[in-house]
Formats: structure tokens, C-alpha cells, sequence
């Protein structure tokens, strides 16, 4: 169920990019989701976001690559 808030924006976006709706409105279901999460205290939270975030973590470190040029060479 939608929020009134979402309700409209999803007026007011429609309007502008109708083929971007469905879309949006998924997105911004689950922005509106992940908040509500975060303002309920920790033990009724609905989700793991620190093991989610380590996850991330742990991919993006694993993919940076250094090039050996320290900045100051480089200019």
C-alpha cells in the first residue's frame, strides 16, 4: 500500500515520464520501505543492513584496482 506522500509523486511523475512509472514507483515503494525500517528500533527491524553492507563492502574493495601512479606523478 502506498503512502498518501507516494501517492503523489507518483501523479506528478507520471505526468513528466508516464513509461517511467511502474519503475519509479517500485523504487520509491522501497525507499519508503528501508526508512520506515530504520525509524523501528533495532530488534524489529526487518532486515540485516549491517551484514548487507559488508557484503558491499567487501565486493568494492575487491574490485578497486590500483594503478601504481600515486596522484602527484600523475599531474
Amino acid at each position: 500500500m502506498k503512502s498518501p506522500k507516494l501517492k503523489s509523486q507518483g501523479k506528478f511523475i507520471s505526468a513528466i515520464f508516464p513509461e517511467e512509472e511502474d519503475d519509479l514507483s517500485d523504487v520509491l515503494c522501497e525507499f519508503d520501505a528501508v526508512i520506515e525500517d530504520f525509524t523501528s528500533p533495532v530488534e524489529k527491524r526487518h532486515f540485516r543492513y549491517d551484514e548487507h553492507l559488508k557484503t558491499a563492502k567487501r565486493r568494492s574493495s575487491a574490485s578497486v584496482s590500483d594503478s601504481g601512479i600515486s596522484d602527484s606523478e600523475s599531474k
